[in-house]
């Protein structure tokens, strides 16, 4: 899924959200890609995921979890 059809779909529940994003280099993610094409998914970044998502909500709060690879993300919709 895009990630713009992501974020889409989130503000459309109207609602707070805590959201966790593991980066491409997450383990998971790098084997769930491994599998993928290069030019699949290059919207997948964390900086187009915050640019996304900040157009459609007030960030609260952003935390880095302690794999180094993944950060959760509070967010609160733009009324």
């Amino acid at each position: 899924v895009p990630l713009r059809e992501l974020v889409d779909w989130l503000a459309s529940l109207e609602a707070l959200l805590v959201v966790e994003f593991p980066t491409r280099e997450d383990p998971m993610v790098a084997r769930l890609l491994s599998a993928k094409r290069d030019d699949v998914h290059e919207d997948y970044e964390l900086g187009n995921f915050e640019r996304l998502l900040d157009e459609r909500f007030e960030m609260r709060r952003r935390e880095a979890l302690p794999s180094g690879t993944r950060l959760l993300f509070e967010a609160a919709p733009r009324t």
